[in-house]
């Protein structure tokens, strides 16, 4: 029987709990009477990844950590100059209509080499002035642009764009920060000059009077909810946290600057940690993704960022442990970082379902592109041993069907940026929502949230009236299809056959027609 002494501490804010069953497997069970249409989670991804949209990614910016769209700023707004294209946007072209994601829930409905041991340097992670603000600052100049939503930085030479003060703190971590900061005037105080001091506090944890906390949240709940996409819930909190772990802090207090300075100074060797940008750095995505248009597959949606992410993940929270924690072996920081995605599970091969020759091809066709994209990062972060493991055919196999099984579909709605109504196609993957199990009958439904992590952001609500001690259930496929269609999608696509109470009534209506279905499957 899996432990499910971490899902006991992640869900013990909730009104529901992660039970098991030797049949089923792990499954969400409410622990009160829900009423319809009330929401019981609220939940950011362990990782997502851009698939496509529908237009051009040249044409987008979105933040790399949650993928929000960039707000359009009209070309007429005071201070603004008309949109450039932005140069960590691949010029991919149209993505194909059959790119998107097979999500196994239901689809959302809304919208420079570095180390992270303090190696990064001005001129290997700089900031300038975008060049859709104003053109009056030299290039050489290491200054900063921000806009009122989120801020813009040039990182190894690639202008990126972060949506917000924990986005910035968990993709860039503390010793990229810092530098960012320390190569602006000292004279700065400007938006994004705040924004790095206070990233850089969260990142590495400081503890500012009054802005600890996010403003509204518990501290009670706040401490569980970091449990989410965090390492083992046992090990100490590090400074390389998921979006919902960062801090909030107040980003125009002079206490960020110096307390940020004074982090720097006393703890630097211990906690000062890269995100997982560190590892998968801006230059590699765009490899990826001119890859993933120029190789999109039907029969395998899921494109190696997603992996690459993972595994940036990975490394980056291994690093942070073994920092942090100067007792640990790296075998307990790799195996407490890898902890998240090894809770993912991974379908059973079966003869007439699931088939993994599929995941094997794609590993085959995609290690050399994954290696060029990360390993010499790798080995930077957390040593070559570590680093193959983490490449290893086996690694990407295990990642591959996990992320495939248990990805939700996210569809962002925006703007391009030259104002054109816009979808972003995405995936991503969420500790708690992954534990909820399929039903053609279900009674809950799965939507995106505005808050915290824009588009990303997941919310699950229930579809009716909901006893106590019954399991909460989504759907895997669209429950309209028929019986037949969707019972042989979800033994493909997830390795079981429905037998859920629906399937049941819809064949047990059609006997003469039940027998065939069964024996197909």
């Amino acid at each position: 029987m899996e432990d499910l002494q971490d899902y006991a501490l992640m869900t013990e804010a909730y009104d529901f709990s992660v039970s098991f069953d030797a049949c089923k497997g792990k499954f969400l069970q409410a622990r009160r009477a829900l009423e319809s249409e009330e929401t019981i989670l609220v939940e950011v991804p362990l990782i997502c990844w851009p698939i496509g949209a529908s237009v051009p990614l040249s044409e987008t910016v979105f933040c790399e950590n949650c993928l929000k769209l960039k707000p359009f700023q009209s070309p007429s707004a005071p201070g603004v100059s008309s949109p450039s294209p932005s140069p960590h946007r691949p010029e991919l072209g149209p993505a194909p209509v059959d790119a998107g994601l097979a999500s196994p829930h239901t689809t959302c409905l809304l919208p420079g080499d570095t180390s992270p041991s303090g190696s990064h340097t001005a001129s290997q992670i700089d900031t300038q002035l975008s060049p859709s603000l104003s053109s009056g600052a030299s290039s050489s100049s290491p200054v900063a642009s921000s806009l009122e939503e989120g801020c813009e930085l040039t990182v190894d030479g690639v202008l990126c764009w972060f949506c917000s003060t924990p986005c910035l703190a968990n993709a860039l971590g503390g010793d990229s920060l810092l530098s960012l900061h320390k190569a602006l005037p000292s004279s700065a105080e400007t938006p994004v000059a705040r924004a790095l001091a206070a990233a850089a506090c969260a990142s590495v944890g400081v503890s500012l009077e009054g802005g600890k906390k996010r403003r509204g949240v518990p501290a009670e709940v706040e401490e569980k909810r970091k449990l989410h996409g965090g390492v083992d819930a046992k090990t100490a909190r590090t400074g390389d946290a998921a979006p919902e772990e960062c801090a909030e802090v107040d980003s125009g207090s002079e206490e960020a600057t110096v307390a940020c300075r004074d982090a720097g100074k006393d703890d630097r060797d211990k906690k000062l940690v890269g995100g997982w940008m560190s590892v998968l750095g801006p230059a590699s995505l765009r490899l990826l993704r001119e890859n993933t248009e120029t190789h999109a597959s039907t029969s395998n949606p899921l494109p190696s960022e997603a992996l690459a992410r993972a595994i940036a993940r990975i490394a980056a929270q291994t690093r942070a442990l073994l920092l942090a924690h100067p007792g640990l072996s790296l075998g307990e920081a790799f195996a407490a970082a890898s902890r998240p995605f090894q809770r993912l599970a991974v379908p059973a091969e079966t003869p007439a379902g699931f088939d993994f020759s599929a995941i094997l091809a794609a590993v085959e066709s995609e290690r050399e592109l994954l290696s060029a994209a990360l390993a010499k990062r790798l080995q930077a972060t957390v040593g070559s041993e570590a680093a193959g493991v983490l490449l290893h055919s086996d690694t990407l196999v295990h990642l591959r069907s996990a992320l495939s099984v248990n990805s939700q579909a996210i569809h962002l709605w925006g703007a391009s940026t030259a104002g054109a109504l816009m979808v972003l196609r995405a995936g991503g993957v969420y500790t708690l929502h992954a534990c909820a199990n399929h039903s053609c009958d279900p009674n809950c439904g799965v939507s995106s949230s505005g808050s915290e992590g824009g588009g990303s952001t997941l919310a699950v609500a229930t579809l009716r009236a909901v006893a106590p001690g019954e399991e909460l259930t989504v759907s895997y496929v669209d429950i309209s299809l028929p019986l037949k269609a969707r019972r042989e999608m979800l033994l493909s696509s997830f390795g079981f056959l429905c037998r859920c109470s629906k399937c049941m009534r819809e064949a047990e209506a059609a006997a003469p027609e039940a027998a065939p279905v069964d024996a197909e499957m």
